[in-house]
């Protein structure tokens, strides 16, 4: 288990590991950039728009195991891993 929730390139997610429903603080991240909830085969799952801040996401449709959540910035993109119990 990820026990640090410190922020990892500007991004925390809460809990991680979680059973479907995180919290994405993104306060590095400028509002209105894109997210994308990835398999690891880098198949997207899930997208959505960052809030300024923190942004709630439902994850409860997909079965446990690891994803990544990437996030699409002017400047490139930032990746963090995300485990679904």
């Amino acid at each position: 288990a990820i026990t640090s929730s410190e922020p990892v390139n500007g991004i925390r997610i809460t809990p991680n590991p979680g059973n479907g429903h995180f919290i994405l603080s993104t306060a590095a991240v400028p509002g209105g950039s894109l997210f994308e909830i990835c398999s690891v085969s880098g198949a997207v799952l899930n997208s959505g728009i960052c809030r300024n801040g923190s942004t709630s996401i439902n994850l409860t449709e997909l079965p446990s195991g690891i994803y990544f959540v990437k996030i699409l910035t002017a400047n490139g993109y930032l990746v963090e891993k995300l485990i679904l119990e």
